[in-house]
């Protein structure tokens, strides 16, 4: 990770480590029996953590399940009964979300994330940080969400542009220093930032006036300093020493892999909870090199996260951290009261236009990210994207799939969760060899690619397992290098985000006047019953 300052990193840093914080100390909740009596027998501090909820409200299929007849996971009653049942085991702990709160249904999105904010308040969040996709209905919509909020929602890396007004008040509350809490005599400090990869995946509107600095400034900042814009950021000087806290954590809306490398840049962290990267939920967490316990509790509900901190009670340092993922299993009979009327009440607002049925689904369409065998849905989704647009290829993000369809009558609501946030359907040129280079990244990230409809990735695995893209192959044929190809997918990609480069260089760009989501159900009524497209996806060759 490279850090752009004016000056080198490793004196700036050991200046911004040393100042103090200058947040008042909150105290965690209290409920249940004292942990640690005056016996001086170690202090016990728990955090409840989630990431990437989506706005989910009810149970889910588990989308670990390939069969046809997937058990139920998740659900936000289920999730806080969990959340009730841990914290009246102890008596200090904090719940925290790591961003990412709620698009991603009928209920979250429609809302522009009310819904999920009222729930989280009425769940008893602390702290939260706000992840690429919060932003995703803009700086207006965030302010909102943050006035409704009866939580801290912390981020040292968020600033705005001097003549924004909403920006500017979006960076208001969105807090640079962390918030302190007291376990017995120990200060814990839970500070958070946003990913930096924000810019690179959200759209320009939606980040109006809005700065998100790199990741190693975001945490220097939450180590101590007040807020400061990354333009103004090599200018700080500090006195070294300690900041007035005992342990250190940090919520981030990061992978496992992006943390590791924060965890070098601040390395007295004692504790990184992530999120973004769904497949991650780290079951026992991951140490760093330098100690610090990162955790991660996947995503949609599934599971709640648990990182116990046993804190000495004479140094105040930690002598003991642990992580556990408590998986939540979906309960049908499962009432919480104080969740129950909110909701009813947004389930009710969607169900006219949600629920209405739109075709028969009579094999698991899995979104799958096995090249040799991927799931049936994003073939169809590709091959939908054709038929709309009349284009020889279709291309689509991995990442941008966000629910399976399982078998039964599938409704609106089905297709909305796979394809949440309102892309329009495009259509462009692009060369044959630009079409491989999306190849080759999907094949060195299976799952965080692209799916390519239409036509036969042709591929070749060495001996240590990589995976080499040789060609592309339509209808039996092999498509020179430097041919041109109409290609059809997302507004989104089109603007080369999500990594997708190559649609940079693409030409002939032409909107077909609807989302995905309205294409996608067009085609699901044509078709009745939706039928799984010819083979194209990936081919291997000696």
């Amino acid at each position: 990770m490279t850090l752009r300052l004016d000056r080198p990193i490793a004196p700036l840093l050991l200046s911004l480590l040393a100042v103090l914080f200058s947040a008042s100390p909150l105290r965690a909740q209290d409920a249940g029996p004292e942990s640690a009596p005056a016996s001086r027998r170690a202090v016990r501090f728990v955090i409840l953590h989630t990431n990437d909820v989506h706005g989910q409200i009810r149970p889910i299929p588990d989308p670990r399940s390939r069969d046809g007849n997937p058990r139920m996971v998740g659900g936000y009653q289920e999730l806080v009964q969990a959340i009730d049942d841990e914290r009246s085991k102890v008596a200090h702990s904090v719940l925290v979300d790591a961003g990412d709160w709620w698009q991603g249904t009928p209920e979250g999105t429609l809302s522009k994330g009310r819904c999920t904010v009222e729930l989280m308040n009425a769940a008893g969040y602390d702290l939260a940080v706000v992840g690429n996709h919060d932003f995703d209905a803009g700086p207006a919509a965030l302010l909102d969400l943050l006035r409704l909020a009866r939580f801290d929602v912390v981020g040292g890396n968020v600033a705005a542009v001097r003549d924004d007004p909403i920006a500017r008040m979006v960076e208001a509350k969105i807090k640079s220093a962390p918030r302190l809490f007291h376990a017995g005599e120990a200060i814990i400090a839970i500070g958070g930032i946003v990913t930096d990869e924000t810019p690179r995946i959200t759209s320009p509107q939606a980040l109006k006036g809005i700065r998100i600095a790199p990741n190693a400034v975001g945490a220097a900042v939450v180590r101590g300093l007040v807020r400061l814009p990354a333009d103004r950021l090599a200018g700080v000087e500090a006195t070294p020493g300690r900041p007035d806290a005992d342990v250190l954590v940090l919520v981030n809306h990061e992978s496992r892999e992006r943390n590791l490398e924060i965890t070098k840049v601040v390395p007295d962290l004692d504790v990184v909870i992530g999120g973004h990267f769904h497949s991650d939920m780290l079951r026992e967490g991951v140490v760093a090199s330098t100690g610090a316990l990162i955790a991660q509790a996947g995503a949609n509900t599934r599971a709640l996260g648990v990182v116990t901190l046993e804190i000495d009670p004479d140094t105040q340092r930690v002598i003991k951290k642990s992580a556990r993922v408590r998986e939540i299993v979906a309960d049908p009979e499962l009432s919480v009261p104080r969740l129950l009327p909110i909701i009813n009440r947004y389930e009710a607002e969607v169900a006219r236009t949600m629920d209405v049925e739109v075709c028969d689904v009579t094999t698991y369409f899995g979104r799958g990210s096995d090249l040799a065998k991927p799931g049936h849905l994003g073939a169809w989704l590709a091959a939908a994207m054709i038929a709309r647009t009349g284009a020889d290829l279709a291309i689509h993000n991995h990442g941008g799939i966000r629910a399976d369809l399982p078998i039964g009558r599938a409704r609106v609501r089905e297709f909305f969760q796979i394809s949440p946030f309102g892309n329009r359907l495009v259509s462009v040129d692009m060369k044959v060899a630009d079409v491989l280079e999306l190849a080759g990244r999907t094949a060195a990230s299976p799952g965080r690619g692209f799916v390519i409809g239409g036509a036969t990735v042709v591929a070749r695995r060495g001996a240590d397992g990589k995976v080499a893209v040789v060609g592309l192959r339509k209808e039996g044929k092999d498509l020179p290098p430097d041919g041109v190809v109409r290609v059809a997918s997302t507004d989104f990609l089109a603007l080369a985000k999500d990594g997708a480069t190559a649609f940079g260089r693409a030409t002939g760009y032409k909107d077909h006047d609807e989302t995905l989501l309205d294409a996608t159900l067009a085609e699901a009524r044509r078709q009745k019953t939706l039928t799984i497209p010819e083979a194209s996806g990936w081919v291997f060759v000696p």
